[in-house]
């Protein structure tokens, strides 16, 4: 039982907690970096006040869902690896051992949100916020158990080989263009993490609108949302970048030039960020915001160009990139802040990553993310 532990903890959850810290990091700036001390989520005299409200707890069980799917996405996609089919060796254990270790992984993945959840527990114990506490009781049951559960059925009675056979990639080839090949594999590979990075740039974008209304005094609240909506989809670029270089490799045998692979590129991204895009303007629908608003939109494209180009680098890691990636943000958040010209930001993205494409690219081999 122990052994089996260490394995699922060493492929599952350290590779989750490595590929993710971004992830927490900018979820930890949000909830807490930006709160007064009396507001904070964490606060007693919040949570006294917050305990009662209907709102409050939907709210935070909605994104504790969200955040459930994200952590099973990640553990069936892991399953689902081929380097990882050694794991179905362990349906061969009893029933309880099973049972028992996949709980644990569901509790290591998901204690982020348990932990906040218990803290709700406690406080709806002590204020006798009864019907309170059996909603958080059985909606972290109902979790568990489901994870336990399907897991379980994957495990014992699910064939690799059959799993695996989803992966075929039939369905892409009825696409005209195979530039746009990886936002088909996206959408039906990855729904939860569209899903799920969609709806997380989508809410930052609506609380930064929120709470700076009127963009007619200064733009930088919005130009900040933005910015924070388009590093949440560092994710998906990844998963697009490896898709590319490793079941779309031939994209590297057609004769394109330099700036056509790039402009292929940029017309993904315009279709990744459509949502935000079309959320943004129908937020600021005046006429003198049109410009400001397009060129907001060509920094951001051209800011996911920056991050793939970077995947291109020599002797690239993913701790590199993740290291990279997060000073770039940084760098970008003073900019703003410091109300530099946002187009000249967008073209020294485009002028960097031509630059640095057409020196990277074939030099390129292809390694595991």
């Amino acid at each position: 039982m122990k052994d089996l532990q260490a394995i699922l903890e060493r492929v599952i959850v350290k590779q989750y907690y490595r590929r993710n810290i971004g992830f927490f990091f900018l979820v930890f700036f949000l909830a807490f970096g930006i709160q007064n001390p009396s507001t904070l989520l964490i606060s007693p005299h919040f949570l006294v006040k917050a305990i009662h409200s209907a709102a409050f707890i939907g709210g935070t069980l909605l994104c504790c869902f969200l955040f459930y799917l994200k952590c099973w996405n990640f553990i069936y996609k892991t399953l689902l690896a081929p380097e990882n089919e050694f794991l179905f060796a362990a349906s061969l254990l009893s029933k309880l051992s099973l049972l028992y270790n996949l709980g644990n992984i569901h509790i290591l993945l998901f204690i982020p949100a348990l932990g906040y959840t218990i803290l709700l527990m406690g406080y709806a114990f002590w204020l006798n916020a009864s019907g309170t506490f059996v909603i958080l009781l059985t909606f972290n049951l109902f979790l568990l158990t489901n994870t336990v559960v399907s897991f379980y059925l994957i495990l014992r009675k699910t064939p690799p080989e059959t799993i695996l056979r989803i992966l075929n990639l039939d369905l892409l080839f009825k696409l005209k263009h195979i530039s746009l090949w990886p936002l088909r594999h996206l959408i039906q590979k990855e729904k939860v993490l569209l899903l799920l990075t969609k709806l997380f740039s989508l809410a930052i974008l609506f609380a930064f609108i929120q709470v700076y209304p009127d963009p007619s005094f200064d733009l930088r609240a919005i130009r900040v949302g933005f910015l924070f909506a388009v590093v949440a989809h560092i994710p998906i670029i990844l998963r697009l970048q490896q898709f590319q270089e490793t079941q779309l490799n031939l994209l590297r045998q057609l004769p394109y030039p330099t700036y056509n692979r790039l402009l292929q590129q940029l017309i993904q991204y315009l279709l990744l960020l459509l949502p935000e895009v079309l959320f943004l303007f129908r937020s600021n629908m005046s006429i003198y915001y049109l410009l400001p608003l397009l060129t907001l939109v060509v920094f951001g494209i051209s800011l996911l160009l920056v991050f793939l180009v970077l995947m291109y680098q020599p002797n690239y890691s993913l701790n590199q990139f993740i290291k990279q990636s997060f000073f770039l943000f940084l760098g970008l958040l003073l900019l703003l802040l410091a109300s530099t010209p946002i187009g000249i930001l967008a073209f020294v993205h485009l002028w960097v990553s031509y630059l640095l494409f057409k020196r990277w690219f074939y030099q390129y081999e292809t390694l595991p993310i």
